[in-house]
């Protein structure tokens, strides 16, 4: 077993017979399935990421066919990602060792149809009135702020994690695709998030005209959308005032989005650590829900929540100059790490910096604790 963070794909054992990772990729399931299975048939299968293991504690994928095509498509069952080998494609830590933990179960659900609903503090849709029930005790938070949205994206696209390969060079266009990727099996009010997701598109590109459909469509529903953008390189000469439109880079389909002075004054107060190290010269993301409109024959919108997390050369999270200053330090030296992130965790929460593995386990580092 190797001791590093891969998302290796693995032998799977169904119904006895174990498949490799090459016929993993062929139609060698299509047999199993019958002629006349419907769209919401799958497979249970064991994922042997730990070896040929004969218990109960070999993890469980689930094989779906591919609605009104050919092929499959596989994903691990709910909540078992901690069950898996680190090195597997299908692992995830414990939610403990991230912000996940502050979440109630109704906030995040893991689906047997291989998409996640997620339950949004802002929603995208205007929700019709509904008379409030009983209110439920619980001090874990019922919904995902915008933070929290975000961090799970980039959980799951497994942007928070590095390991010595030439699949962890990345760039702006492979990481907007790993989020576009892991969106469209993101649910929230009945509706995939990527279908309401804003990122870079290369003039003339397929994602150009998929983000003016995109754009049409919030008009003409009166919805909100979700966008995603590095922040330009920061200018000392520009003046000290909130900003009127928000400093970003890409082509997305708007001529605009302007920026209230509350919703900046608010995202100033809350990534402050973000916006010091955006002057730094650190790379910054923003990511916004924004409310788009027709004008004249230019589409803009107006920010209604602004986020920002910073990011290394290698996308991996930053929180602070010390974590940059390791995160520098285990890539020179190829070592394997995973940021864990907070989500919408509370401050006081305490959370390791980074996860090393430590043979078949996770080394908590905190950096704090090593001075």
């Amino acid at each position: 077993m190797e001791n590093t963070l891969q998302n290796r794909r693995y032998p799977v054992l169904v119904q006895g017979k174990t498949y490799s990772v090459a016929e993993q990729m062929t139609d060698a399931f299509s047999t199993l399935f019958g002629a006349n299975a419907d769209e919401q048939a799958y497979l249970e299968a064991s994922c042997l990421c730990w070896g040929q293991v004969d218990d109960l504690s070999v993890p469980t994928i689930v094989i779906k066919q591919r609605n009104g095509r050919s092929g499959h498509f596989i994903f691990r069952a709910p909540d078992t990602g901690p069950k898996h080998a680190p090195s597997c494609i299908f692992h995830e830590p414990y939610p403990r060792l991230s912000g996940l933990r502050a979440y109630d179960p109704v906030a995040i659900k893991d689906g047997m149809d291989g998409n996640t609903t997620v339950r949004l503090k802002k929603r995208l849709f205007k929700a019709a009135e509904t008379t409030p029930g009983p209110a439920k005790q619980s001090i874990k938070l019922p919904t995902l702020k915008m933070k929290g949205l975000l961090h799970l994206l980039w959980t799951e696209a497994k942007l928070n994690r590095w390991f010595d390969s030439p699949s962890c060079e990345r760039r702006l266009g492979l990481v907007n695709a790993e989020i576009l990727k892991v969106a469209g099996r993101i649910i929230t009010q009945d509706h995939l998030l990527s279908e309401h997701l804003l990122v870079h598109a290369p003039i003339g590109s397929q994602q150009e005209i998929s983000n003016t459909d995109t754009i049409r469509k919030a008009i003409q529903e009166d919805s909100k959308l979700l966008l995603l953008a590095p922040l330009k390189k920061y200018a000392r000469s520009r003046p000290d005032r909130p900003f009127a439109k928000l400093p970003i880079i890409g082509n997305f389909g708007l001529s605009a989005v302007l920026v209230p002075e509350a919703v900046w004054a608010k995202t100033t107060s809350r990534f402050a650590t973000e916006l010091k190290l955006w002057e730094e010269g650190v790379n910054v993301m923003a990511f916004a829900l924004v409310a788009p409109r027709q004008s004249e024959e230019e589409a803009i919108s107006q920010a209604r929540d602004i986020v920002l997390m910073a990011v290394s050369d290698a996308w991996t999270p930053l929180q602070s100059e010390a974590v940059i200053a390791q995160e520098k330090a285990y890539r020179a030296t190829g070592t394997s790490f995973l940021t864990p992130l907070r989500f919408d965790a509370p401050a006081e929460t305490s959370l390791p910096d980074f996860l090393l593995l430590s043979g078949e386990k996770y080394q908590a580092v905190r950096l704090g604790e090593q001075q």
